[in-house]
């Protein structure tokens, strides 16, 4: 992920990506492979939320979530909680169709 950003043209404004286009969408690409639990975390990741809010969100401890925070990076194949909240907006902005098809 250390090359020079790409620009995603989305339907109102462009998004600059850091590194590859194709690694981040391919980071969304492994969405699928975590939990209910995990893609809620996750969610939450994307929308700036703290360990400790997000245990308090769920009702579970906040190691719990340091746990599944873990996973979510693991599973998505990205190096840190910030790559993970990149990762989950660009996601969010896909299924929301605010990036255009063709880049997918």
């Amino acid at each position: 992920m250390s090359s020079v950003g790409e620009t995603v043209r989305t339907r109102s404004d462009s998004v600059s990506l850091p590194g590859s286009q194709a690694i981040w969408t391919e980071h969304v690409g492994r969405v699928h492979l975590l939990s209910t639990r995990e893609v809620q975390v996750f969610t939450k990741l994307g929308e700036g939320y703290s360990n400790r809010l997000i245990a308090r969100q769920f009702g579970i401890a906040e190691r719990t979530v340091k746990t599944h925070v873990a996973q979510i990076m693991s599973k998505l194949g990205v190096d840190s909680r910030l790559q993970a909240g990149l990762v989950s907006v660009l996601h969010r902005l896909l299924n929301e169709g605010a990036i255009d098809d063709g880049c997918r």
